[in-house]
């Protein structure tokens, strides 16, 4: 889980065609033409066909192995040619320093 999405590195980016195919990544890993439809951020994205304006933000569940992680992710349109860079990351990870931010607030009111 963590070396496919960001745990090794923090957030990962890629890009996809309006098809959901891999179009690229900065990941050696990845294959150009791998299939990403399963990933709700993709899928979020695909649901545009084609015509998305702005970037959208949400948090989805993703099944990695026999664990469900929760994500965080942003797609981003890329205008004119259909395509959409996506940054899916852990929001535990996300969060972190709001979490730490909390945790440091509490023990100075104590």
């Amino acid at each position: 889980m963590d070396a496919q999405w960001g745990g090794r590195r923090g957030l990962e980016a890629y890009v996809v065609d309006n098809a959901g195919r891999l179009v690229t990544s900065y990941d050696p890993d990845k294959i150009a033409g791998m299939d990403m439809v399963a990933i709700p951020i993709v899928q979020k994205f695909l649901d545009w066909q084609g015509r998305a304006r702005v970037a959208e933000t949400s948090t989805f569940p993703l099944q990695t192995g026999d664990q469900m992680v929760m994500m965080l992710g942003t797609y981003s349109p890329i205008a004119k040619v259909g395509m959409g860079c996506n940054r899916p990351k852990k929001t535990s990870e996300a969060y972190a320093t709001v979490t730490e931010m909390r945790r440091q607030t509490i023990l100075w009111a104590c």
